[in-house]
Formats: structure tokens, sequence, C-alpha cells
């Protein structure tokens, strides 16, 4: 969801501005996407930082919470594993397979337009393996850094309810765009929408890059330099 102002006119002509929170979809694409699904920004962040307290006051819900989630990420990365080994194995049987076409062609085996054809296709595989192989090279080196220290998830945590009540509307914003992933709107009795689910974002992988360690920066460095 993205923050967005609407501006009304009260009876004396003074204007009234009004905070919203809108499907990002919409904002982005239009409604030929997606509906606007607004909602309130104080329904919201009231809901998220109540929602965000009760999961910090319920230990064993918390604590719980981030060993389901590590252990997600732990038997992903074993999956991960387990594919490049694949890859790995079939290179191997591609590079032999491409060492005895040589012979082939060294020894006139077979005619050179069939020998070029069969190099053509293995070469090709050959370079899809190693593509396929960087590509879950990458995601494993991102997701082995994925775990969720539940000690620092909860320092953040409490920093950020403290940090988000006496922040400004701005600050706020930024807040909610560096700490939520998604937020799932519920329309019940045809009029009122209310937040439904909360997905939080958590990304310990790329320290100069990821939403987390801005957060963190915005939360803890600056609030340092400030006291």
């Amino acid at each position: 969801m993205v923050s967005s102002i609407t501006t009304s006119t009260r009876k004396d002509g003074s204007k009234r501005k009004h905070r919203y929170y809108v499907c990002s979809v919409f904002h982005n694409k239009g409604s030929s996407a997606c509906k606007a699904n607004s909602i309130k920004a104080y329904d919201v962040e009231d809901t998220v930082i109540k929602r965000v307290t009760e999961f910090l006051n319920d230990s064993a819900g918390f604590s719980q919470t981030i060993e389901n989630i590590n252990k997600s990420t732990v038997q992903s990365n074993v999956k991960l594993k387990e594919q490049l080994e694949d890859i790995e194995t079939e290179l191997k049987e591609a590079n032999a397979m491409q060492e005895k076409y040589m012979e082939a062609f060294e020894q006139n085996l077979f005619p050179v337009s069939i020998l070029q054809e069969r190099l053509q296709k293995l070469a090709k595989s050959k370079n899809d393996l190693e593509q396929k192989k960087n590509e879950l090279s990458v995601q494993l080196s991102s997701s082995d850094t994925k775990i969720i220290p539940p000690d620092v998830v909860r320092l953040l945590l409490e920093k950020y309810v403290q940090a988000f009540q006496h922040s400004t509307r701005e600050k706020k914003k930024q807040l909610f765009q560096l700490l939520l992933n998604k937020i799932t709107i519920k329309q019940s009795d045809g009029r009122s929408r209310t937040v439904d689910k909360i997905e939080l974002d958590f990304d310990f992988s790329e320290v100069n890059l990821s939403n987390t360690f801005t957060l963190i920066h915005i939360l803890f460095l600056k609030s340092d330099h400030s006291e």
C-alpha cells in the first residue's frame, strides 16, 4: 500500500486534508489493474502498531513464529543445494560427452556436419545449465543470510513502535514502507474497510541495499547521533 492525500473543502471555504493508504498496484497502474481499496491512514497505522505490540507481548507466539520462518528458510536452502548438486552432475556428464565428441572428430568417426550439430546442442545445454547454476547460487547466498535472529527482530520492533509513535506524517510513511511487505484489506459490511493481514519484511541479506538495514540505520544510528 502507498500513502495518498485527498483535500476537501469545508462550508467556510477552508481546506481539510485526509490521509489514506491505497493499493500500490492501483496507484501505479490504475483502476484497470486493481481497485483502490483505500483505507484511512490512522486506522491502518493504529492497527499495525497494535498488532506489532501484541506480537511482541506474546513471547511464546513470537518465538514460535521466528522459529517456523527459520525452519522454512533452512528447508529451502536444502532444496537449493540439492538442485545445485544435480546441475553439477549434469555439467560433468556434458563435459564428458563433449570430450567424446572431440575424440570422435579426431578419429573421423562421424561426418563433420553431424558433430558440429551435436556440439552446438551440447554447448547450448551447458550454457543453460551454467546460467541456472548461477541463479541458484545467488539465491542460496541470499537465503543463507536470511535466518532471522529473534533478539535482533525483537529489539528492532520495540524501537520501531517507539519511533513511530513520535514521528511526523512523512516519517511514518517512510517507516511503513521499510517494515511492511504487504497489507491485506477486508470489507465486511460492504462499505467500511479494515486491515486483515499484515506481512512484515525482514531481509538481512544485503547490508547496503535491503529495507531492513535502512530501517536499522534510521532507528538506531540516526537516533544515537541525535542524542
